[in-house]
């Protein structure tokens, strides 16, 4: 049986040095000694702290200066550049002050002119306006032509349109003198006169109630029967039969039968009929006169007067002859005497607008 040999014995702390009974500790084992140690390390570590701080501190300050500086000079380079440009502006303010300057003179010349010509122009239109109305007066009392005495007035509000309150009156009166003419009764005179004319160029085309001629004998004479030859006839035969049948024919043109159903008519000669004729046409030409005169007396008169010489004397189963006493019944019928009014309120408007402007 194997025996374990015994443990060895734990080494001896050494001993402490006792202190010395009556006698000073060293200073080393006083607690003061380490607190003022701890406290040495204490300020040892914060100065090591602080100076490192600061040291820190002023790196950071000295780039933070540098950088500063930097942007300063960066500043400053972008005053004075901005300088320099408000100066340039400055140059660039004082000549756009100059170009404006002679730019207010030249608006106020042009502005002086544009009022001159703006008048002369005012003066030149209200001129035509008037002009205008006064050739509608005209076609009103001469003519009688309500057409184009509106066709003036319109033309002289279309000149007035887009322009500036102060010829509205002038339009207005326009406006008013258009609604009495549009109100008029329409007489279409220059119809009626054209009319009057077709019939007097056909006066001397008119056939007289003794030139009716009955069927087969107006124009030249019949020709002849003629027979077809026979086969046994001679020569001589043939010249006989037509030489009787020539002068038959001859004796027949020489008498003219005809029926009148109506009273017989005058006898005149190719001198009255000339007369007649010419007699007839001045009566037209009369009634015409009298048509544009507005004469509704003379007008009637006349063409009433025409009428009967053309169904006294002329042929009345003539298409022609009743053609022309149809016109003058239908002219005849027509009344053409209508009361005209009159245009002095726009007259009176264009006058008062002229003396204003030429007081301006």
């Amino acid at each position: 049986m194997n025996t374990k040999p015994p443990p060895s014995p734990p080494p001896l702390l050494p001993a402490l040095p006792q202190p010395r009974q009556g006698g000073r500790r060293p200073f080393w084992l006083k607690p003061w000694f380490w607190l003022a140690l701890i406290v040495f390390a204490c300020f040892l570590w914060q100065w090591n702290e602080s100076r490192s701080l600061i040291h820190n501190t002023r790196q950071e300050t000295a780039k933070r200066l540098t950088e500063s500086e930097q942007a300063q000079q960066k500043n400053i380079a972008r005053i004075n550049e901005g300088l320099r440009e408000v100066a340039e502006l400055k140059r660039k303010e004082a000549l756009l002050d100059a170009r404006l300057s002679a730019m207010e003179e030249q608006a106020v010349a042009l502005q002086s002119i544009y009022q001159e010509a703006s008048a002369s122009r005012d003066e030149a239109l209200l001129i035509e306006i008037e002009q205008n109305i006064q050739t509608a007066q005209q076609q009103l009392q001469l003519a009688g032509n309500v057409e184009a005495a509106i066709l003036a007035l319109q033309a002289a509000d279309n000149r007035l349109q887009n322009k500036d309150a102060r010829f509205l009156p002038l339009r207005r009166a326009l406006a008013n003198d258009l609604g009495k003419l549009q109100a008029t009764p329409f007489v279409d005179i220059a119809g009626m006169s054209l009319r009057l004319e077709s019939v007097i160029t056909e006066i001397d085309r008119l056939p007289l109630a003794l030139d009716i001629v009955p069927e087969n004998t107006a124009g030249t004479p019949a020709e002849p029967e003629t027979t077809a030859p026979d086969e046994n006839s001679t020569g001589w035969q043939d010249k006989w039969r037509g030489l009787f049948a020539n002068i038959w024919q001859e004796i027949r043109g020489l008498v003219r039968i005809q029926r009148l159903d109506r009273q017989a008519p005058e006898l005149i000669s190719p001198e009255q009929s000339l007369i007649l004729r010419e007699n007839l046409k001045l009566r037209l030409l009369n009634a015409r006169l009298a048509l544009l005169m507005r004469d509704s007396r003379t007008y009637k008169n006349e063409l009433v007067n025409a009428e009967e010489r053309l169904a006294r004397y002329f042929n009345p189963e003539a298409k022609t002859t009743q053609a022309a006493r149809a016109t003058l019944s239908q002219l005849a019928e027509t009344e053409i005497n209508t009361v005209m009014p009159t245009l002095s309120e726009s007259a009176t408007a264009a006058r008062q607008l002229r003396s204003s402007q030429e007081t301006r």
